[in-house]
């Protein structure tokens, strides 16, 4: 488990995560910190310099980021104010 470089943090509309170690495609979750998933995105690919996730839906508080890509689990946390 790893963690992953994304801005901004706090966030409000969107998460950029930085696609300079990732591999072809890659499934992201979003969990709160009860554990419930808020989103989910399968077979992403990553064909730009960024992942741009829209985090516009998602109620103020902390989120947990997962990020699978090529057999890795990478982990990351978000606040969201907006």
């Amino acid at each position: 488990m790893k963690h992953f470089p994304f801005f901004p943090n706090p966030a409000n509309r969107n998460i950029y995560i930085k696609n300079s170690n990732l591999i072809g495609n890659s499934s992201f979750t979003i969990y709160n910190v009860d554990g419930k998933i808020m989103d989910q995105k399968n077979e992403i690919e990553l064909i730009d310099d960024y992942l741009t996730v829209d985090i516009s839906n998602l109620q103020n508080g902390i989120y947990i980021l997962q990020l699978h890509n090529n057999g890795k689990l990478f982990i990351g946390k978000v606040l969201i104010l907006k």
